[in-house]
């Protein structure tokens, strides 16, 4: 985590030297003012002897001290503004870089909204803790620092002794209640994860709640969580309310404290009224600077966990990093070449083996219907094939090379996926498409949108290819997602497509037009198409393979057409 915060700041060497440059200004400022006021007020109890043209320049030099202390916080100010927001800049640029790099099951482990809200509240703590908490510290420190030696050098001995011993109770007591806190705070953060990951699946369930009017079920699980998080918020405020009033009397018996020592002293003649002044412009300075320090040490934990978790983002295994060796396009793929999967297995933690050391063999230009029951393995051939995921034995080869010879680039630009799932990018019809291929021209994106039948579809739209699609589904219906989605894959004229359920949200029209569009392609590219049922669809292949719960069950070569028995 160390090398990473270093690599990270390392850019803002000059702006974070001239922010604690400034913070170490308004240090050693504020601890000469006690130096003035102490000058000031003994000229003013000379009476008629002070000297009009010395009250005025100890004025004029407090005021310009005032001023410089003002200045300098307002130039700290705008540099750590400037620092923060290009911090945030660099952070989140990289966040999207990273973000490429790192596996599916890296992200299946959060929901999308806590993911991102998370990693926005970590930056948020790495900004406060660069920019502020930290040089702020600093300055407080070397302030209370600066004055505790004028103290001792000024001061007698009694009045110092006491004024550090308040002052160090009430931080003892302080980081005591914080530490107290802290795990409270813990348990808080636990209870809140809870609380978060049980709203996600109500969310995402609420068809399945409402269907079997499981409300009053989800809202007792929800209330039963909430209540033991509102347990451990009592608990954390009886601390508070224990400690806060507990420091709060240390600290005013030690300033009465101080009031009796210091009279005693003037009274017995060993302590002058100018000293008194000095001393408690000083001490109460002090106090002001221990107390920052002490509000600023109950920050850092949180800041400091959230810099952990953006540490342990960016410092997550990439999904290169096991072929790091391999040159960038080292290998090319063409459509001339084969797939072969040769010994395949596969499991998820903690879940079956897959695939039984199969032997899968998928011939170049040409058209394969993988087919099988749930939990037999079609889906994840696909994130087997992008090297998403990787085989625990047996090897995945192209034209002969093994997946480890092509870049991520090269595998993610040349198999294109439609997937059962068919995400629409809230954004207009034509960026949708765009993202297969962005430069296309209008006459491609419209040709591509023929191909799928979808020329009434535009035509229809108000803005056409500018119409706003809405990520939830509101403006077009799941078949006419899965045929941009299919779009999407023609325009990006891949060597290999693959296909999985193609036909799941098409009516019978769209079905027979998607069959058409795909018989089209088997003279120009490898076509992958994963069914469920493929026994309906009249889709003329070249080879089908029937997979089990042991691995491949069946494969042939078809005279005319796939004839599948139900799975």
């Amino acid at each position: 985590m160390r090398a990473w915060i270093l690599r990270t700041i390392a850019p803002y060497r000059t702006q974070l030297a001239l922010l604690l440059g400034i913070q170490l200004l308004i240090a050693g400022l504020v601890a000469v003012q006690p130096i003035f006021f102490q000058r000031l007020v003994d000229s003013l109890m000379e009476g008629e002897a002070v000297s009009l043209p010395s009250f005025i320049a100890l004025s004029a030099a407090l005021g310009a001290v005032f001023l410089c202390v003002a200045a300098a916080q307002g130039a700290g100010g705008y540099v750590a503004a400037l620092f923060s927001s290009d911090l945030l800049r660099r952070l989140q640029v990289s966040f999207f870089e990273k973000t490429a790099q790192l596996p599916l099951t890296y992200f299946r482990r959060h929901s999308a909204g806590e993911f991102f809200t998370r990693f926005n509240h970590d930056v948020g703590q790495a900004q406060s803790f660069v920019a502020n908490v930290v040089p702020t510290f600093i300055r407080e420190g070397v302030t209370a620092t600066a004055l505790i030696v004028v103290l001792a050098w000024f001061c007698p001995w009694q009045l110092v002794a006491t004024a550090v011993l308040v002052s160090a109770i009430s931080t003892a007591l302080a980081v005591l209640c914080h530490r107290i806190l802290g795990r409270y705070a813990e348990s808080q953060r636990a209870g809140w994860g809870e609380i978060n990951r049980q709203f996600d699946e109500t969310v995402r369930g609420i068809d399945t709640i409402k269907t079997f009017g499981a409300e009053e079920r989800r809202t007792q699980q929800f209330e039963n969580e909430t209540a033991r998080f509102r347990s451990v918020s009592v608990d954390a405020g009886r601390t508070v309310a224990l400690f806060s009033p507990t420091i709060d009397l240390v600290t005013r018996l030690g300033g009465l404290a101080l009031v009796v020592i210091a009279y005693a002293m003037i009274s017995g003649g060993t302590l002058r009224i100018e000293t008194f002044v000095l001393f408690f412009f000083c001490s109460a300075l002090l106090q002001g600077s221990v107390t920052e320090m002490i509000q600023l040490y109950t920050q850092m934990p949180p800041q400091l966990v959230g810099i952990g978790n953006l540490a342990s983002f960016f410092l997550e295994e990439e999904e290169d990093a096991a072929r790091s060796d391999v040159e960038e396009g080292s290998a090319r793929i063409d459509r001339s070449l084969p797939i072969e999967f040769e010994g395949l297995e596969f499991s998820y933690p903690g879940g079956r083996e897959l695939y039984g050391g199969a032997t899968l063999s998928i011939p170049a230009r040409s058209i394969t219907i993988v087919q099988g029951p749930n939990g037999s393995g079609k889906s994840t051939l696909i994130n087997l094939l992008l090297d998403f995921n990787r085989p625990t034995a047996g090897t995945i080869t192209i034209g002969g090379q093994p997946l480890s010879k092509f870049s991520r680039k090269e595998l993610r630009t040349q198999i294109s996926v439609v997937t059962q799932y068919h995400h629409i990018f809230h954004d207009s019809l034509r960026e949708n498409l765009r993202i297969a291929k962005p430069g296309a021209s209008d006459e491609e994106l419209l040709d591509a949108l023929d191909q799928v039948g979808m020329t009434d579809f535009v035509a229809n739209l108000p803005c056409g290819l500018d119409q706003l699609l809405d990520s939830s589904g509101k403006v077009i219906s799941g078949g006419e997602r899965q045929r941009i989605c299919i779009a999407r894959l023609l325009l990006r004229a891949s060597p290999i497509l693959v296909l999985d359920e193609p036909w799941s949200n098409l009516d019978e029209h769209a079905a027979q037009v998607l069959t058409q569009v795909l018989g089209r392609l088997r003279a120009r590219c490898t076509v992958i198409v994963i069914a469920h049922h493929a026994d309906r669809l009249g889709l003329r292949a070249d080879r089908w393979m029937l997979l089990g719960s042991g691995g491949l069950e069946r494969s042939g070569l078809p005279e005319r057409r796939v004839r599948f028995p139900a799975a």
